[in-house]
């Protein structure tokens, strides 16, 4: 991130010259620099890793599917589907909340007990389960 940065600074720098250069031949120097900087910092963006994204929770009776920005449980159990908004994602956990049934789930990103609760009441354990990531 450190070298991002440097490359960004240069950057900003020989865009500023080429503002302000005073020959034809500090502006093609200049642009000659601006080109060089640009290429490494796109491929130092392109070097960084990817950050994995959960797409799917299965357990024993259903599965929860990433749609758009909603969230989706199937469930063989019961009828549905159900559709939950994401409330919020830490390292640990994506919460859920499907507020047409004041309800709240709790996934663990690296698979795992999967908690509920209604809006005033405690965690519940709930399922066992398995996290797919994109």
């Amino acid at each position: 991130m450190l070298e991002i940065s440097s490359v960004h600074f240069q950057l900003e720098k020989f865009l500023a010259i080429h503002r302000n250069a005073p020959t034809p031949q500090a502006v093609k120097e200049a642009e000659h620099n601006i080109a060089n900087a640009q290429e490494r910092l796109q491929t130092l963006l392109t070097e960084l890793p990817k950050v994995s994204k959960p797409v799917r929770f299965e357990h024993t009776k259903g599965s929860f599917v990433k749609v758009g920005d909603l969230w989706t449980e199937y469930r063989s159990d019961v009828s549905g589907p159900f559709t939950f908004e994401e409330a919020k994602r830490d390292d640990t956990y994506l919460y859920l909340r499907d507020d047409s049934r004041e309800v709240n789930l709790k996934l663990p990103l690296a698979g795992g007990t999967m908690y509920w609760h209604d809006t005033d009441g405690p965690w519940k354990v709930s399922y066992t389960v398995q996290c797919f990531m994109e």
